[in-house]
């Protein structure tokens, strides 16, 4: 219940800097991308993957998983994490992951997609060459993204304790291989 407290004090201010839809041109992309992740084996029925990319300075980030189209994405103009406030544009409120996503993404040149698939079915498993960050971090909290950018320097999938996996690339290509070259490590 503390964790909860703690996240509820911790909620961002957003700001809006239109309420258009993004008119980003990976957005279609992005969604294919999504789709024939849906597909794998090890993610069929699975409704939680957020998805960001570096568009210039901003990322464009989904807001829904379900159902998926150019109206679930929002563009995060900038972000500052230690006010946690955001500057968005778009209709839609920003998950809580936007943070993790920006801050990855900033801080990281080289990485131009994120993917973080949130699912218990993943969490039951291990995995061969990833990255496990053993703590319960709340989610998005500083400690947590400290965390997951430590891990990253040796790893492009990191496995965030019950969170789920963390993928990054430079492309969404690169992405889509490492997710279909996911292999299960023996228990």
């Amino acid at each position: 219940m503390e964790k909860e407290k703690i996240k509820q004090q911790n909620k961002p201010q957003v700001f809006y800097s239109s309420k258009e839809t993004s008119n980003c041109p990976y957005i279609p992309n992005i969604i294919q991308t999504v789709s024939e992740i849906k597909k794998h084996e090890l993610f069929e029925n699975l409704s939680e993957i957020i998805i960001s990319h570096r568009y210039a300075k901003r990322i464009v980030i989904n807001t829904e998983s379900k159902t998926l189209n150019r109206d679930d994405f929002i563009e995060v103009v900038d972000y500052d994490p230690l006010k946690n406030i955001f500057l968005i544009m778009g209709s839609k409120h920003p998950r809580d992951e936007t943070s993790i996503h920006w801050m990855i993404h900033h801080a990281r040149e080289e990485i131009n997609t994120v993917i973080q698939i949130n699912s218990k079915k993943i969490l039951e498993k291990k995995y061969k060459n990833t990255s496990k960050i053993e703590e319960d971090y709340i989610n998005a909290s500083l400690d947590q993204i400290k965390e997951i950018l430590r891990n990253l320097r040796d790893s492009k999938i990191v496995d965030i304790k019950n969170h789920g996996l963390l993928f990054v690339g430079n492309n969404l290509n690169e992405i889509n291989k490492s997710i279909f070259n996911l292999k299960l490590g023996r228990e």
